[in-house]
């Protein structure tokens, strides 16, 4: 995103400086992901009854929360998050385009 098309010298993003921060990035989200993963497995999924067999809901016979519950999230909230979704975006857009109508102003003048 150039705010400015004048202010700012574009140059091309060298790829070995991408592989660096891609593995900088990494050692951050690696850590977190096995912890999420190592979460679901131990704390989120119980054993079953039948002995230490640890019980992922991966199989066809494994129900889901809306099957064993119903679904707790009614229609109108469900409508209600769909709105504000749509409301944000479009307030982001505009105050985008406003934020490049006032740096054209400052150019121009």
């Amino acid at each position: 995103m150039i705010l400015c098309h004048g202010c700012y010298d574009y140059t091309r993003y060298p790829f070995d400086i991408f592989i660096e921060d891609a593995g900088l990035l990494m050692i951050v989200v690696l850590p977190a992901a096995i912890c999420v993963v190592l979460w679901k497995v131990f704390v989120t999924n119980r054993t079953t009854p039948r002995g230490n067999i640890l019980s992922l809901g991966l199989d066809e016979s494994s129900a889901t929360y809306t099957e064993l519950y119903g679904r707790s999230l009614p229609w109108l909230a469900l409508f209600l998050h769909a709105l504000v979704g749509v409301a944000t975006f479009k307030l982001g857009v505009l105050t985008f385009k406003a934020w490049s109508y006032i740096l054209d102003l400052q150019l121009t003048h």
